[in-house]
């Protein structure tokens, strides 16, 4: 596998789970029923990086890394509840997963120069 079939596939995997984390958060929103002021509230971290993600750049990709660790310490608070929901689950594994996926992307981007 070469270095640009690396890195065609952390963008695919970097852009699926950015679109299947916000599509959570709004689906666990929704099942919550909670106020727009919220849901608006809830989504703007994420939905800033949309331009850079779907242009892949490096710079989003590191910005988004710091704006998962809010997302992340988020859904652990959710998951100490005794009983926590599916949705609270999902966000955290796709908030991981998207973490690790950008992280690798930057990261082969940046050390082999590629832009």
């Amino acid at each position: 596998m070469t270095i640009q079939d690396k890195i065609k596939v952390f963008r695919l995997a970097t852009q699926t789970i950015y679109m299947l984390l916000v599509g959570s958060i709004a689906i666990n929103l929704l099942i919550q029923k909670a106020p727009i002021v919220i849901f608006v509230l809830s989504l703007m971290p994420l939905l800033i990086f949309v331009q850079g993600i779907i242009k892949n750049k490096i710079k989003t990709l590191i910005w988004l890394s710091f704006v998962l660790l809010l997302y992340f310490t988020i859904s652990i608070y959710k998951l100490s509840i005794p009983s926590p929901k599916l949705f609270d689950m999902i966000e955290l594994i796709l908030c991981v997963s998207l973490f690790i996926c950008a992280c690798l992307n930057a990261r082969v981007r940046q050390k082999h120069g590629i832009e």
